[in-house]
């Protein structure tokens, strides 16, 4: 679920020579069993249409991310399963949409794990809050109810910065905001990593703390997936598994203590 409006971004520009694509380059190892299929995407609008190249490109990164989510777990999702997206023109019908499904922190998007199905307000950035919703969607396929919020939603922040960029190429972007924000939580002493990732902050339905939890999540995804990105897949299969998220990283890292000093210095 999209919590926050953000400001319309700049313009995406081409990576520099010594600027990698990074994502292209650190998921390949996941991907040598994995076959890039075409996922069917639906659309219901409420305008009748979507813009063609609209069409284009959600359906390159939402095969794009498809085809990360089945690296994640050696599983493929059937083409056959369509990806439905409602997209809504008027913001006044759309609200109308969130709360009647009791989606109320959202502003611009969310996914119904009832149905299945992402519904999306059509602001600019909708493409990726798009791209947000549909993460949740491929979490929900592969895992149920089997991971918690950090990390279902920091892999849904992470995937949000997909783009194409001058070259064609698929693209992630920082949210240097968010992460702004989380270097401002350490250096204050503010951020508990322990209890962030324990059941205690596991229910995200309090809007009074929601940004820092969007922003942690977001930065503990960042952080692993720029240092070790072979981690998020033994993650997700130790919190599948049932183990808590500090065993999960634990079992990573060595222990809990060692991946927290390591994130806190990624920070400083």
């Amino acid at each position: 679920m999209k919590n926050l409006d953000k400001p319309k971004q700049p313009p995406k520009v081409a990576a520099t020579s010594k600027e990698c694509p990074f994502l292209l380059v650190v998921f390949l190892f996941l991907l040598s069993n994995t076959n890039l299929q075409a996922q069917k995407l639906i659309v219901n609008a409420d305008n009748g249409k979507m813009a063609w190249h609209d069409t284009a490109m959600l359906n390159r990164l939402i095969r794009y991310e498809a085809y990360i989510y089945n690296g994640f777990f050696d599983k493929q999702i059937p083409d056959s399963l369509p990806v439905v997206i409602n997209l809504y023109k008027s913001r006044k019908q759309f609200l109308a949409v969130r709360d009647a499904q009791n989606a109320v922190i959202t502003k611009t998007g969310f996914y119904s794990t009832r149905s299945r199905q992402c519904f999306i307000y059509q602001s600019n950035e909708y493409i990726n809050v798009t791209v947000h919703e549909v993460s949740h969607f491929l979490m929900h396929y592969h895992n149920y109810y089997g991971v918690p919020n950090w990390i279902n939603e920091g892999m849904a922040e992470f995937f949000e910065g997909l783009y194409i960029n001058e070259k064609n190429a698929i693209y992630v972007d920082q949210q240097t905001g968010r992460l702004q924000k989380l270097k401002s939580y350490i250096s204050n002493g503010e951020l508990d990593l322990v209890k962030f990732l324990g059941p205690e902050m596991s229910s995200w339905s309090n809007k009074q703390d929601i940004e820092l939890k969007y922003n942690v999540a977001y930065g503990i995804i960042y952080f692993i997936i720029k240092t070790h990105p072979e981690y998020i897949k033994q993650i997700l299969t130790s919190l599948k598994n049932g183990e808590s998220s500090t065993t999960a990283l634990a079992n990573c890292y060595g222990s809990f203590q060692f991946f927290a000093s390591r994130f806190n210095a990624f920070y400083r």
